[in-house]
């Protein structure tokens, strides 16, 4: 992920330069649903062209419109990742879906079972996460000048910004499937029952984090489970926190003063993973020259 924060940099300059000038924009649209999926696009070394394609699958899935059932949206993502799999098995390629088609569990292969699920697992979460996460991230700092001005003139607390951010606005509940009867404090867990965790109640319980309502630059601890825990990390974590960073700094540089646009509306949806969309930004057009880098 450190050898890609350059062309990742270029890639959010050429997005935020290609509306800056406007004074306005669909941030939902015109950023935050291509910059992350056009970077997880370029590591699984696929068409940058079929990022629709492969977003309107992972949204029936983890908000699911009734437009195909979750079963047919995997489906579809088997029937398409099945050519790219097979073109990779035995090969030295250093993207991801090759790392995943040649890896070993012990001393043998993966099954193709297990290969599909994985590609699929590790898609889902670079086409849908950081997407939605930067709405929510962005509608605050619209809404709260404060905050931003304090940003813009401060970058050196970006990375602390990014950590705090990441605390305040999780997006994923994560499911999982109880594997045999089980009590656990008190309660009955039956095998084949589906346990739900909000991450967002970890990183707001006040017994964890104090004032967690407030956005602060000033944490020495930030606790939340925004990515999941122990093996259950998230593997994108590292790439999340670049692409957030480099958006923070390389926007606040270009754009430093923006607000959500009158007689707009953003909702928030739910599932797997909240979304806030549409979001229209606008903004008196700044002047800027020089490299933010």
């Amino acid at each position: 992920i450190g050898r890609s924060e350059g062309w990742i940099r270029d890639l959010v300059i050429s997005l935020i330069e290609g509306f800056r000038s406007r004074g306005e924009c669909n941030f939902t649209a015109e950023y935050a649903e291509k910059l992350p999926i056009q970077v997880f696009l370029k590591i699984v070394d696929l068409p940058i062209g079929d990022g629709a394609k492969l977003k309107f699958l992972a949204d029936e899935i983890l908000r699911p419109t009734g437009k195909l059932t979750p079963q047919q949206a995997m489906q579809g993502f088997f029937d398409y990742l099945d050519g790219p799999l097979n073109a990779r098995i035995g090969g030295d390629g250093e993207d991801l879906l090759s790392r995943i088609a040649n890896s070993k569990i012990g001393d043998r292969a993966l099954t193709r079972f297990e290969m599909l699920n994985m590609s699929v697992a590790v898609l889902i979460g670079g086409l849908d996460t950081v997407v939605n996460f930067l709405g929510f991230m962005m509608d605050f700092l619209a809404q709260h000048p404060a905050e931003r001005r304090r940003l813009a003139a401060n970058p050196v607390l970006i990375p602390i910004a990014v950590e705090e951010f990441i605390r305040r606005f999780p997006v994923v509940t994560i499911g999982r499937v109880v594997k045999q009867d089980v009590e656990y404090e008190g309660v009955t867990l039956k095998a084949g029952d589906m346990v739900m965790l909000p991450t967002v109640l970890h990183g707001l319980d006040d017994r964890e984090n104090d004032e967690p309502m407030a956005v602060r630059f000033d944490r020495d601890v930030f606790e939340h489970s925004t990515f999941g825990n122990g093996i259950h990390r998230c593997a994108g974590i590292h790439l999340a926190r670049s692409e957030i960073r480099i958006t923070l700094k390389e926007w606040l540089v270009r754009i430093p003063e923006f607000e959500v646009a009158q007689h707009t509306l953003a909702v928030s949806g739910g599932g797997i993973v909240g979304s806030l969309e549409p979001l229209h930004l606008t903004w008196a057009t700044p002047t800027y020259s020089g490299d933010a880098r």
